[in-house]
């Protein structure tokens, strides 16, 4: 934990003030979130694996049923109400578009750094904190918005860690029918630990709630930079691919496959590597085969492609984590072009491209290794593509970013 002075110091830095009372805190300055227009296939229907099911099932609760207001206050200890009532009306209006202000975010950065992980965030089991509550953070701007809320910059009070915080709204986790994909998000991401994902510190939960308390990644969204910059250098294209094939060796090495590989779900750290985000569509599997429909439609591979024609006629068909390594292969074509590979004016159109197994020409040149190393993922069969082990040995990698053995060597540090 963080001595006064140098709170206060955090403080000044950000241009936010102590938790005064019945004053919201001031923002953070960041830059808005970057639109996610891509269209889902249909969610999917897995169920929910791991320990402490009883208590992420009641923590999902919708605060209508039961009675579970009373019940929840009293788990979550009565946090003070003023503190609660200020952070809960800002998350309500804290959409400003002020610009991101580089200096003072690099400052924010590099002092976070300098405090250790609160014990409060540390965990060695799946249980959640019923001694935080949302009086527990200054909530700074709106970092990104998702199916079911929105992820905000945040600052732990007694410790002024900077993480950031997912807020998940019950009702529209119920409204959807989808209480199994935040279940299992929560259960996978809080397992995982790895420099290329996005560290998982705890959770906990209101009446009306659920709050997930996550990494901060000063970079941002990759595909908000991709957008920005249209394509990049195959050098900077490579860099990021090899980091993302390491962190998906490492999760298929636990039996998790993730399924929705996708530059909206890749962040960036301060030193611009990579972070694995969105663990809603992973699904942790020993057997390694799956039947549901997920993921987004331009990196679904022709197999889930196949599944979405084939649930229509009451057949299926099984896929592995295979799946992953051709959204890799079209997260390559898209880094270095701009575009995915099988975009089309209709999801239809696409479905029907991805079968075909056929990149559009969009007039980038590519080097013979860059193609080479694409045409090997881009492969129909799925037991042909190239390996995960053998994708940081492949020509276009080495090329980049030379031969590393080790997570250290490829995240630099």
């Amino acid at each position: 934990m963080a001595d006064q002075g140098f709170a206060n110091r955090m403080r000044q830095l950000v241009g936010l003030g102590g938790p005064t009372k019945g004053r919201p805190p001031k923002i953070l300055k960041i830059a808005g979130p970057a639109s996610n227009l891509r269209q889902r296939v249909t969610k999917p229907n897995v169920r929910a694996q791991g320990p402490s099911k009883d208590l992420l099932k009641q923590a999902l609760l919708n605060h209508t049923q039961n009675g579970t207001i009373a019940a929840l206050a009293t788990l979550n200890r009565n946090p003070p109400q003023q503190d609660v009532a200020s952070a809960s009306k800002y998350l309500d209006d804290a959409n400003s578009s002020d610009e991101e202000d580089v200096e003072k975010l690099q400052l924010v950065e590099q002092s976070a750094r300098r405090i250790s992980t609160p014990r409060t965030f540390t965990r060695t089991s799946l249980d959640y904190h019923p001694h935080l509550h949302l009086g527990s953070f200054e909530i700074g701007k709106a970092l990104g918005r998702g199916k079911f809320g929105r992820v905000y910059l945040a600052r732990h009070r007694d410790s002024s860690f900077i993480c950031a915080l997912k807020v998940l709204t019950k009702a529209q986790i119920a409204r959807e029918g989808d209480e199994n994909l935040v279940r299992r998000e929560i259960e996978i991401h809080s397992n995982l630990s790895h420099p290329g994902i996005l560290k998982f510190y705890t959770w906990f939960y209101d009446a009306t709630r659920v709050f997930l308390v996550l990494e901060y990644a000063a970079g941002g969204e990759l595909y908000g930079k991709l957008q920005k910059q249209g394509k990049f250098s195959e050098h900077v294209a490579a860099v990021y691919v090899a980091q993302v094939a390491d962190a998906l060796a490492y999760m298929h090495k636990k039996n998790v496959m993730h399924r929705d590989i996708k530059p909206e779900n890749i962040l960036l750290g301060f030193h611009g590597e990579i972070k694995l985000a969105d663990f809603g569509y992973s699904v942790h599997s020993a057997s390694n085969l799956r039947s549901s429909l997920c993921g987004t439609i331009d990196y679904i591979p022709p197999e889930i492609a196949r599944q979405l024609r084939k649930v229509r006629r009451g057949e299926e068909e099984f896929y592995n984590r295979n799946v992953d390594l051709w959204a890799l292969g079209v997260l390559a074509y898209e880094l270095m072009t701009g575009k995915p590979p099988f975009e089309m004016p209709s999801a239809e159109l696409t479905q029907k491209k991805i079968l075909t197994g056929r990149v559009q020409r969009t007039g980038v040149e590519m080097s013979k290794e860059a193609k080479s190393f694409i045409r090997a993922l881009l492969v129909l069969n799925p037991d042909k593509r190239l390996p995960l082990d053998e994708v940081l040995e492949h020509p276009w990698i080495v090329l980049h970013c030379g031969r590393v053995r080790s997570s250290r060597g490829i995240f630099g540090y």
